[in-house]
C-alpha cells in the first residue's frame, strides 16, 4: 500500500529546493564577475607599453591608436591609392589622374581641433586645405610628355627630412607645417618629370593632409604601396615622401630598410626625400621595448609620444608662422637619436632629469631629442664650416648662454673641438655620446651634462665670472673619473648636486649671462687648442666604494 506525504511537508521540501537554487546562483554571481574583470585586466596589461599607453585616450580622441591582438592588416589601397600600370617602377612612371584629389576637400565635424589643440590663426588651414576621411578625388592634370627624365640625376645638393610631429592626425591642425615642407621639398628639388610620389599603407588617421598640402600648391602627386619600393626609379620624381604616420613598423620596415641604399644614392644625386615618420608604437607586454626604424645616412626614430616640443631653430621655412611649443594630442610620435653631426635641427622633444615635458620650454632642458630635423648630401653641397684652432680676438665678456639641448642638437655651432672634464680631454664626438647618454642616477652624468654646457658657452663669449670657481670645482670633483660611455666613472646623486644645480642656473641665464634665448646675442670666441689625451687609452675607472 503506497505511504501518502503530508501535503506541509512536500511544500517545505519544494520551498527548500527553490531557496537552494537561488542561494547558488547568488554565491555564483561574484565568482562569474571576479572571473570576467580578471579576463579584462589581462587584456588591458597586455596593452601596457613602456610609457603605460593604456593610460592615453586612443584614437580618435587622440592620435594614439592600438592594433588589435593578433591582426596583422593587410595593405588595401582605396581606388586612388592603387598604382596604375603606367606607375609601375620605370622611365614611364606617371600618377594617374585619379590620385591627386581636388583642393575643395573640407573637413568632416570630427576633425575640427579642440579649443586646446587649435594653433595660432597663422596656422589655421582655409576649407580648402584640410581634407575628410570621406574625400573623392578628381582629375589633376598629368606631367607632360616632354618632359624627358635622365638616367640619373645630375650631381646636386640633396636633402633629407626627417619628420616625427603627427601632421597626419587631422586634429592637430598641422596643415601649415605639412603646406611648408611640401613647399620646402619642392623648392630643394631637381626638375624630374613627375613632382610627388607617396609612399603607404593608408591614409594617415583616415585624412590626407599631406597630399591636400600637395594639391593645394599646385602640385600633382602618385600614392604607392611600400612594397614597391624595392627597384623604383626614384628620379623620376622630384621628392620622395615615405609617410608612415600612423603606420606600425611591421607594416613597411622591411620594404624601407631595404630600399635605404638606393633612398642615400637618390639623394646624393641631388634628390629630395621626406621621411615623415609619426608611428603607432606595438605595445609590449614587458613594457621593455619601443618600435623604431632607420634613417637614411645613419641615425634612428625610436616611438616617444610628446604633447608639446619647442622649435629650436624659428628660421627653418619649415616652421614658419608656426608658434612654439608646437602642442597636440599628441604632437609627435617619435624622436630621433644618433643622427649625423650636421644635421640641422628644428625641432625637439624637451623633458627634464625627472621625466617632465608637458611645461618644457626648451630653454635648458636636461633631455632634448630631435623630432624635425633636415640633411644635406651630395657633390655639390657647401661643406659645413669647420672651427679654426686659431684663436680670434676675445669677445667683451656679457655674451649670452645656450642650455644644454640646444648645444647638443647643434654641433655645427661649437666653437670648440675638444673640451677637458676633470683631467681627461674629450673629442668632439666623444663629448656628443656623453651628452646623448642617459644619466640613469649616475651624477657624473648629470654633472658631466651641465658642465660641458658651461664651457660651450664660456668659449661662445659668455661672461664666465660667476662660474669660473664652480667649473674648477667641478673639474676637481671630476678628477681621473672618465665619463660614460667613453669610460665607466660614477658619482652618487648627492656629492653633485649643488655642483650641477649651479652651472644648470648658469646655462639657463639666470646667472651674470643672459640667456640667447631672452634676446642675447652670442659672439664666438674660441678657446685655444689644446693637445688631446684620448681617454680609451687611459684605464677605466671602476665604480668607487660608497
Amino acid at each position: 500500500m503506497k505511504k501518502q506525504i503530508n501535503p506541509s511537508i512536500k511544500a517545505h521540501l519544494i520551498r527548500g529546493a527553490f531557496y537552494l537554487i537561488l542561494l547558488s546562483g547568488v554565491c555564483a554571481t561574484p565568482f562569474a564577475l571576479a572571473q570576467r574583470n580578471a579576463s579584462y585586466r589581462n587584456v588591458i596589461r597586455s596593452g601596457v607599453a613602456a610609457k603605460d599607453h593604456s593610460q592615453f585616450p586612443k584614437f580618435p580622441y587622440s592620435s594614439v591608436r592600438q592594433r588589435p591582438a593578433g591582426v596583422t592588416p593587410t595593405p588595401t589601397p582605396s581606388a586612388s591609392q592603387t598604382p596604375s600600370a603606367s606607375q609601375t617602377p620605370s622611365a614611364s612612371q606617371t600618377p594617374s589622374a585619379s590620385q591627386t584629389p581636388s583642393a575643395s576637400q573640407t573637413p568632416s565635424a570630427s576633425q575640427t581641433p579642440s579649443a586646446s589643440q587649435t594653433p595660432s590663426a597663422s596656422q589655421t588651414p582655409s576649407a580648402s586645405q584640410t581634407p575628410s576621411a570621406s574625400q573623392t578625388p578628381s582629375a589633376s592634370p598629368t606631367p607632360s610628355a616632354s618632359q624627358t627624365p635622365t638616367a640619373t640625376p645630375t650631381p646636386g645638393c640633396g636633402l633629407l627630412i626627417g619628420d616625427g610631429l603627427a601632421i597626419g592626425f587631422a586634429p592637430n591642425n598641422y596643415t601649415l607645417i605639412a603646406t611648408n615642407i611640401v613647399n620646402y621639398a619642392f623648392s630643394n628639388g631637381q626638375t624630374a618629370p613627375n613632382d610627388f610620389a607617396i609612399f603607404q599603407t593608408h591614409d594617415p588617421f583616415g585624412a590626407t593632409i599631406v597630399e591636400a598640402a600637395i594639391t593645394a600648391a599646385g602640385h600633382t602627386f602618385g600614392v604607392f604601396t611600400p612594397g614597391d619600393l624595392a627597384g623604383f626609379d626614384f628620379t623620376q620624381y622630384r621628392v620622395i615622401i615615405l609617410n608612415w604616420d600612423d603606420h606600425f613598423v611591421t607594416d613597411f620596415l622591411a620594404d624601407y630598410a631595404a630600399a635605404i641604399p638606393a633612398l642615400e644614392a637618390y639623394i646624393s644625386g641631388g634628390g629630395v626625400v621626406w621621411v615623415q615618420g609619426a608611428i603607432q608604437g606595438n605595445d609590449d607586454s614587458e613594457g621593455n621595448e619601443e618600435d623604431s626604424y632607420p634613417l637614411p645616412f645613419g641615425g634612428q626614430s625610436n616611438f616617444d609620444l610628446s604633447a608639446s616640443d619647442p622649435i629650436v631653430d624659428p628660421s627653418s621655412p619649415m616652421v614658419a608662422g608656426v608658434p612654439s611649443p608646437i602642442t597636440g594630442n599628441f604632437a609627435s610620435h617619435v624622436s630621433d637619436e644618433d643622427l649625423p653631426g650636421d644635421a640641422h635641427v628644428v625641432v625637439v622633444t624637451c623633458e627634464d632629469e625627472d621625466g617632465n615635458g608637458e611645461n618644457c620650454d626648451g630653454d635648458g632642458g636636461d633631455e632634448q631629442n630631435p623630432v624635425l630635423y633636415e640633411l644635406r648630401r651630395g657633390a655639390s653641397c657647401a661643406p659645413t664650416p669647420t672651427p679654426s684652432g686659431t684663436p680670434t680676438p676675445s669677445a667683451t665678456p656679457g655674451g649670452c648662454v645656450f642650455g644644454f639641448g640646444y648645444w647638443k642638437n647643434h654641433p655645427q655651432a661649437w666653437q670648440v673641438t675638444e673640451l677637458q672634464l676633470g683631467n681627461v680631454t674629450y673629442t668632439q664626438d666623444q663629448l656628443l655620446s656623453i651628452m646623448h647618454e642617459p644619466v640613469h642616477g649616475n651624477g657624473l652624468v648629470s654633472l658631466a651634462h651641465h658642465l660641458i654646457t658651461a664651457k660651450l658657452n664660456v668659449s661662445n663669449g659668455a661672461d664666465p665670472s660667476c662660474i669660473q670657481q664652480t667649473i674648477a670645482d667641478a673639474d676637481a670633483l671630476i678628477g681621473d673619473l672618465v665619463v660614460p660611455p667613453v669610460g665607466d666613472g660614477f658619482l652618487a646623486p648627492g656629492d653633485v648636486n649643488a655642483l650641477k644645480d649651479t652651472l644648470e642656473e648658469y646655462d639657463e641665464g639666470d646667472l651674470c649671462a643672459p640667456s640667447c634665448d631672452n634676446g642675447g646675442s652670442p659672439t664666438p670666441s674660441p678657446s685655444p687648442p689644446r693637445s688631446p689625451r684620448r681617454p680609451p687609452e687611459l684605464p677605466h675607472h671602476q665604480r668607487p666604494p660608497r
